[in-house]
C-alpha cells in the first residue's frame, strides 16, 4: 500500500464530515468503505486501538471472489478516521466471509474468516511499519476441518493472537476449541490449543478477548449444572503454556438458553460477560451483562447489569467492549437495536450514562479505546452510497458530561463549567417550564457553598436548552426552571435560585420540546446585584452574571424593568426590609422592585 495523498486524506476528512451531519448524536460521525457496495455487511465487526480502527465486511465482494470479504483499516487523527488499507486475505476465495471478526493493536490486525461455504475457516495477521500495512502471516493450525468455523472470534494482544473455532468437533461434536499463536522474530507459530473433553455442543471460542497472560473465552452453548444451553466462559492463564485456570457460569440462577459468555471483553483487571438470553426476576429472555474483578488472581463477580433502560426484547449484551472505565454494551433486539454506553465509578460499579439508538443492523459489533467507541451497522443507508451498504458510528464519549439518570447524577463543585451532551440520553424526569416532559435529560447534583442565590446557565450551548433545579429525589418537580434566558437569547437557559449553605439540589439540563445537543453549562453564587456581564443586547455574556458589579448591571436592570422582563426585574413584593414578602418576587413589576435593586447594587458583591 501507498501512503495515502494528502487529497486523498483530505476527501476522506470531507465525507466523514458529511456523514456526521446527520447523525442525531453529538461528536458522531459514520465513516464508509471507500467502495462501499450494497450488502457488503460493513459493520460486522469492528475494532479499536490508539492509532487505528477497524470495520469487517465479510460479504464483500472483491478480486479474490463474491463474499471473499475485507478488513478496512482506518488511521485516526484526532476525531476523524481515514480510510488507508482494506485487508484482504490471500488465501481468501468466494464466501471466505474474511472481516467475520477483527481486533487490532497499535501494530497489528488480525481477521479472522470463518468461512460461510462450511469451510475450515481461517485467521490472517496483517502487520504495520507506521505508515504501510502488509500481510503477514496465515495462521492455519494443524487438523483443521470442514465446519470447525476457525476465525469466527479472533483477538490479539501485544506478540499473541487468539482464534476460536467453536465447530470444532476434537472432543466430541461441536464442543470447540480456541488456539493460541504466538509471534518470534516476525514469525507467528502455533502456542497451543485449548480443548475440553465432556462439552458435547459446547460452542467453545465463540467469544474470546485477550490482555497480556490471560484470556476469556465463551462457550454460549455449554449446558451447566444440566441446564440446557446456559452456556459458560473460561479463565485461560499462560504460564507453561496455556492452562484453564477458572469456569464462570450465571452467578445467580442459572437458565437453559441464556447463552451465558455470548460475549466477552477484558481490560486489565476487569471482565464483562454478555448473556444475551438471560432472565430476570420479571423477564425472560433478555439479557444481562455480568461483571468480574480479578482479586487474589481469581475473578470475582461484582455486578449484574440488566438493560438500563427498561428496554426488554433487545437481546442486551450481544456484543461487548471494555477500557479503563468505560463499558460499551451492544443489543440487536427488535425493540430497536442500541448501543449502551456505561461508566464506571469510584466505587467500582458500572453507571448507564447513554444509550445511542438505530435500526436493524445496527450495535452488531462495538468498540471502545479511550473515550472513543465505535458501533457497527450492517444496513446503514447514507446519503450518496448504495443503499444496505452498512457503515460505522464513532462516538465522541465525554466524562464531564451529566449522568442519564437522576439516580447517578454526577456531582458537581460551585463554581465550574462543564461541556456534555443530550443526545442518546433517555428521558428520566419532568420541569415546569419548556416543554421537556420527554426530552432526553442529563442530571448533575450540587451542594450550595453558602447562603444566597445560586445561578446556572447554558450559555454558547448548540441547542434550545431547558434548565431546572430540583431537590434530591424529584425529578419530576422543579423548584426553579428556565427555558430562554428572555427572547433575545432564545437557546440558552439560565435558572436562579435562593440556597442555604450545604443545601444538597439536583441539576437537570433538557430541551425544548425534545431536543438534544450539546451544552456548555456554568454554575456559581451570584452576588446581590450582578445580573450582566455586558449591556449591549446580543453580545456575549449578556444577561449572564460574571461575578463583578458595575454600571452594566444597573443599566440592564433599568432596561428589563422597563420592557417588564417579569423574571429578570420582579424581584420582590415589599421595599422594606422585615416585611413579609421582601425579597419575593409575587408577578407584579412596580417602584418596589426598582428601589429593591438599587439597594442590592448598592450593597455590591
Amino acid at each position: 500500500m501507498n501512503r495515502p495523498t494528502m487529497k486523498a486524506v483530505s476527501s476522506a476528512l470531507l465525507l466523514a464530515s458529511l456523514a456526521g451531519a446527520a447523525s442525531a448524536q453529538c461528536d458522531a460521525t459514520w465513516i464508509k468503505a471507500n467502495d462501499a457496495a450494497s450488502n457488503d455487511t460493513f459493520g460486522r465487526s469492528v475494532a479499536l486501538s490508539e492509532f487505528w480502527g477497524v470495520v469487517g465486511a465479510p460479504d464483500d465482494d472483491n478480486s479474490r471472489g463474491a463474499g471473499a470479504g475485507t478488513a478496512y483499516i482506518y488511521a485516526r487523527f484526532g476525531t476523524a478516521f481515514i480510510q488507508v488499507y482494506e485487508a484482504r486475505p490471500t488465501t481468501a476465495g468466494s464466501v471466505t466471509g474474511a472481516g467475520f471478526d477483527v481486533d487490532v493493536t497499535n501494530t497489528h490486525m488480525l481477521v479472522g474468516h470463518r468461512d460461510s461455504s462450511g469451510l475450515q475457516g481461517g485467521a490472517t495477521v496483517f502487520k504495520t511499519n507506521g505508515t504501510n500495512w502488509f500481510q503477514q502471516a496465515t495462521l492455519t493450525p494443524a487438523g483443521l476441518d470442514a465446519s470447525d468455523k476457525f476465525g469466527e472470534a479472533v483477538a490479539i494482544d501485544g506478540v499473541t493472537a487468539i482464534v476460536g473455532a467453536p465447530g470444532d468437533d476434537t472432543t466430541g461434536p461441536n464442543s470447540g476449541a480456541v488456539y493460541f499463536f504466538t509471534e518470534d522474530a516476525g514469525v507467528w507459530t502455533p502456542g497451543g490449543a485449548m480443548t475440553l473433553f465432556n462439552n458435547d455442543g459446547s460452542a467453545i471460542g465463540s467469544a474470546v478477548a485477550i490482555d497480556g497472560l490471560t484470556a476469556v473465552v465463551g462457550a454460549p452453548d455449554r449446558d451447566s449444572s444440566g441446564v440446557f444451553n446456559s452456556g459458560a466462559v473460561f479463565i485461560v492463564r499462560r504460564g507453561l503454556g496455556w492452562n484453564l485456570s477458572q469456569t464462570l457460569t450465571d452467578p445467580e440462577v442459572i437458565h437453559a438458553n441464556e447463552r451465558f459468555g455470548g460475549s466477552v471483553a477484558i481490560d486489565g483487571d476487569w471482565i464483562a460477560i454478555g448473556a444475551p438470553q438471560a432472565s430476570t426476576a420479571s423477564q425472560t429472555a433478555v439479557g444481562t451483562v455480568y461483571i468480574y474483578q480479578r482479586v487474589n488472581n481469581q475473578f470475582e463477580y461484582v455486578q449484574r447489569i440488566p438493560a438500563p433502560d427498561f428496554d426488554y426484547a433487545n437481546d442486551f449484551g450481544t456484543s461487548v467492549a471494555l477500557h479503563g472505565d468505560v463499558l460499551v454494551i451492544g443489543a440487536v433486539g427488535s425493540s430497536g437495536p442500541k448501543a449502551y454506553y456505561m461508566r464506571r465509578d469510584a466505587s467500582g460499579e458500572f453507571n448507564f450514562e447513554a444509550a445511542y439508538e438505530g435500526t436493524t443492523g445496527y450495535a452488531m459489533d462495538v468498540a471502545v479505546e479511550g473515550q472513543t467507541m465505535l458501533v457497527g451497522d450492517t444496513l446503514k443507508e447514507l446519503a450518496g452510497f448504495p443503499s444496505n451498504s452498512g457503515a460505522a458510528q464513532t462516538i465522541i464519549l465525554n466524562p464531564d458530561s451529566g449522568a442519564n439518570a437522576w439516580w447517578d447524577a454526577r456531582s458537581i463543585a460551585v463554581p465550574s463549567t462543564h461541556t456534555g451532551c443530550t443526545s442518546g440520553a433517555t428521558n428520566d424526569g419532568n420541569a415546569s417550564c419548556g416543554t421537556s416532559d420527554a426530552s432526553p435529560d442529563v442530571w448533575y447534583t450540587f451542594t450550595a457553598p453558602a447562603t444566597g442565590l445560586i445561578s446556572v446557565d447554558t450559555l454558547g450551548s448548540s441547542y434550545d436548552t431547558v434548565l431546572s433545579i430540583h431537590e434530591p429525589g424529584t425529578p419530576n418537580t422543579s423548584l426553579a426552571c428556565n427555558d430562554d434566558i428572555f427572547p433575545a437569547i432564545e437557546n440558552d437557559s439560565r435558572v436562579t435560585m435562593q440556597v442555604t449553605a450545604g443545601q444538597p439540589l439536583l441539576l437537570r439540563v433538557s430541551g425544548f420540546n425534545n431536543n438534544s445537543g450539546e451544552y456548555t453549562l456554568h454554575i456559581r453564587m451570584q452576588c446581590p446585584g450582578d445580573i450582566t456581564t455586558g449591556a449591549v443586547q446580543g453580545t456575549g455574556g449578556y444577561g449572564i452574571p460574571n461575578g463583578v458589579l458595575n454600571n452594566d448591571d444597573f443599566f440592564f436592570y433599568l432596561s428589563m424593568y422597563a420592557a417588564g422582563t417579569m423574571h429578570i426585574a420582579d424581584l420582590t413584593t415589599g421595599a422594606v426590609p422585615g416585611t413579609p414578602g421582601y425579597g419575593t418576587p409575587n408577578g407584579v413589576i412596580n417602584n418596589d422592585d426598582f428601589f429593591y435593586y438599587l439597594s442590592l447594587f448598592a450593597q455590591g458583591c
